[in-house]
């Protein structure tokens, strides 16, 4: 039984550990996806494109100031 549980807590933890990398390792990449489009396209992007993607991809209301991201909602400010 002690075998059983030893396990079984060291199965949670291993999940919890994996879920948190999940979560955060994309979070830490600089820039944001529609950025990464444009410099795979280089230039073949037009603004109204790039202003769809950004509407698609939620990301209307952030900015982007270098690594960090400031999202501008109805009722927070964040900084990441």
């Amino acid at each position: 039984m002690r075998f059983f549980i030893r396990r079984v807590a060291f199965y949670i933890v291993t999940a919890w550990a994996a879920v948190t990398l999940n979560f955060f390792i994309p979070r830490m990449m600089p820039g944001d996806p529609v950025q990464a489009l444009i410099a795979r396209y280089q230039g073949q992007i037009s603004v109204d494109a790039v202003n769809s993607l950004r509407k698609l991809f939620g990301m209307e209301l952030m900015k982007v100031c270098g690594n960090n991201i400031l999202i501008i909602g109805s009722n927070f400010f964040m900084a990441t």
